[in-house]
């Protein structure tokens, strides 16, 4: 499914007049090291029938290299839906779609950094997604009465022991800040700003990853 700018070449598609059914795609390593430019063909909503008539180019690429791997399948809807990418999760899909950015964090990182990404990305599974384009949201999970919440009883994974952001441990029960109108807007100028300096820094500093700047 995963397609690399040769890719996109070779099947004479512009990377920036892209189909409906390529999205921009980012794994946890693109965020807080480097992001490396990579597209999903993403037949989602589509029957097989449908996908192998609209986009038969597509749809060649999937038959010859994914279908192999998914007869042998040891999941039933991956062996019997093997031109979709992966589940549907239509909750975040339909969330997603709503909005033109949304908040995602890697599941296991050192630092626990959040980031807005736009909403025709698709991210990995790694990636867990909180589907608001509120930057008061987003100052919140970034302030230290998150990270001190979250340091407490996050599970933790791997030789550096570090932080996993689980969902339903970590953010179902945390107790947002039951702030003014005031203060919600000063949390969501600063969450945007940080969110702006972030990508900044990194766009004219290439060398600058997310995690350089935390250490």
């Amino acid at each position: 499914f995963r397609l690399e700018k040769r890719d996109l070449q070779q099947l004479n598609i512009d990377a920036e007049e892209l189909p409906s059914v390529i999205r921009p795609y980012v794994i946890g390593r693109d965020l807080v090291q480097k992001l490396e430019e990579k597209w999903i063909i993403d037949f989602f909503r589509l029957s097989e029938k449908e996908a192998s008539i609209k986009y038969p180019h597509l749809f060649q690429v999937i038959l010859e290299k994914v279908k192999p791997q998914r007869d042998s399948n040891r999941d039933k809807f991956f062996r019997e839906c093997w031109w979709l990418f992966g589940r549907a999760r239509p909750d975040l899909r339909n969330g997603v779609e709503k909005l033109k950015r949304f908040i995602v964090t890697p599941d296991t990182s050192k630092f626990k950094p959040f980031f807005f990404i736009k909403s025709n990305y698709l991210p990995d599974v790694q990636l867990y997604s909180v589907v608001s384009d509120d930057a008061w949201i987003l100052g919140v999970l970034e302030s230290c009465v998150h990270q001190i919440w979250l340091n407490k009883i996050a599970p933790r994974m791997g030789k550096g022991n570090d932080l996993r952001w689980k969902p339903s441990v970590v953010f179902d029960p945390f107790p947002f800040p039951d702030a003014t109108l005031e203060q919600k807007e000063k949390i969501r100028e600063l969450g945007e700003r940080l969110d702006h300096h972030r990508k900044q820094v990194q766009a004219q500093h290439p060398e600058i990853t997310i995690t350089g700047m935390y250490n």
